[in-house]
């Protein structure tokens, strides 16, 4: 089952629309904007009241530069332009940027705007500045993100930035924070300890912390991959190695992985996506990617729904068939793997153990909130919010829990593989296993 991330946007921000996407999935992506404080509020409050149990990712400003120019501006090839802290003394036709340009551990010989699409040569790095040689003619909209290879951002200027915009939202109706360019598990400490409550989301976007990538992945509950920051960070030659890397540590881990960036770009401007993107897309979900995330094709693009449709379409027979038509449960118990598995967990920590080693599909049934959302991320988990008291200890329960899956229709399988804790303890994950017939599930 592939689940798909879309950010909610100009595009798709009314009531009506809000329905639409809510239908269809349950976790939606904002953007973070200090500018847009009051739009962010009322659309979270609108899409809890469609959905309450919606899972709200609120991907929060980050440390990368931005330029601030407010208009347009025409860059010819061959133009040197000066990027310049906006908090200093005016250089020569520069161009400020918001937050400091970042050190680097080498001299790049590049630098970009845009994600890579707009490069400059010819560095020049200065204490509060960096300069280069436009490669092309382009149109420099306003706010675009500059990239330098090699950066090493200050990490203790990155948790201040997140601590202080959470200071400014922390009463909005958002249930994950992504965290753009985590380096180290330093930060994603300091952070998952002032703010326990939320799904911490670490994005991967420059050498450091594709480096760091696995020490990350222990401490974040889902890793993001930026393609587009990632890409113009460590060159275009190192990107596949670095994503494959990435994409294994998350997995390792037992965390969920979202892709993001440039996936379905091509609805913006046509009807279909391309061949690269299908195969890209494809790729993606063959390294172990939970999530696909839409960005402008859902944010910004009057065709989203189309999107939305198209990703619906691609999903469709997607799911393996575990039906297994044989009612031995000796013959059955020799695969493992072909057998639905339901795990009955408070915390979800036993999840993740067991995502480390099988990719079967699950069905979570938990009674915490938290767990709820947190698992709403990883693909080929469906999760169960129990409402009735949580007893795992307890085999009737158990049972009774199942029927309901079968009645529901979420189960239909002749043998199903059943996980839970009978024994609790100190630090205890999963430690029973059951492997149940239908028959002896409804036969009461």
């Amino acid at each position: 089952m592939i689940k798909y991330l879309p950010t909610i946007g100009p595009a798709c921000s009314d009531h009506k629309s809000l329905e639409i996407i809510l239908e269809r999935t349950s976790i939606v992506r904002l953007n973070g904007s200090h500018n847009t404080l009051d739009w962010h509020k009322s659309t979270m409050e609108n899409i809890k009241l469609i959905n309450p149990n919606a899972v709200i990712l609120f991907d929060f400003p980050g440390i990368k530069p931005r330029t601030q120019n407010q208009a347009n501006i025409d860059i010819k090839q061959g133009d040197t332009i000066t990027f310049q802290e906006s908090n200093t003394k005016a250089l020569n036709d520069s161009i400020f940027v918001s937050n400091s340009i970042p050190k680097t551990t080498n001299q790049p010989a590049t630098f970009s705007v845009n994600d890579g699409q707009f490069m400059f040569d010819n560095v020049t790095i200065g204490p509060d500045w960096i300069k280069g040689i436009s490669q092309q003619n382009f149109t420099l909209e306003p706010h675009k993100g500059l990239n330098v290879p090699y950066s090493e951002y200050d990490e203790e200027k990155q948790i201040q930035i997140y601590m202080d915009f959470y200071s400014r939202v922390k009463e909005f109706s958002f249930d994950a924070i992504g965290l753009s360019f985590i380096q180290s598990p330093k930060t994603m400490e300091i952070i998952k300890t002032s703010i326990p409550e939320k799904i911490l989301i670490a994005k991967i976007e420059n050498k450091i912390g594709h480096i760091n990538s696995e020490s990350i992945a222990k401490i974040a509950d889902g890793i993001m991959i930026d393609r587009g920051d990632l890409a113009a960070e460590v060159g275009g030659s190192e990107l596949y190695d670095a994503v494959l890397h990435i994409a294994q540590t998350t997995k390792k881990n037992g965390k969920f992985l979202i892709m993001a960036t440039e996936n379905l770009e091509s609805f913006i401007y046509d009807r279909q996506p391309t061949l690269s993107e299908i195969m890209s897309l494809s790729h993606s979900l063959d390294i172990g990617s939970s999530v696909i995330m839409l960005s402008g094709e859902t944010a910004t693009n009057q065709k989203w729904i189309e999107v939305l449709d198209w990703m619906d379409q691609f999903t469709t027979g997607d799911r393996q068939d575990l039906t297994d038509s044989s009612s031995d449960v000796i013959q059955t118990m020799t695969d493992f793997d072909s057998l639905r598995t339901v795990i009955f967990s408070r915390s979800g920590a036993a999840v993740e153990e067991f995502r480390k080693k099988s990719n079967s599909e699950i069905i979570l049934v938990t009674d915490n909130i938290q767990t709820f959302k947190r698992f709403q991320f990883h693909s080929n988990i469906q999760t169960i919010l129990e409402d009735d008291k949580f007893s795992r200890d307890d085999m009737d329960y158990i049972r009774n829990s199942c029927s309901k899956l079968y009645s529901s229709g979420l189960l239909v399988d002749d043998v199903i593989r059943v996980l839970w804790i009978a024994f609790p303890g100190k630090n205890a994950r999963l430690n029973t296993i059951s492997i149940l017939k239908k028959e002896y599930i409804l036969d009461k």
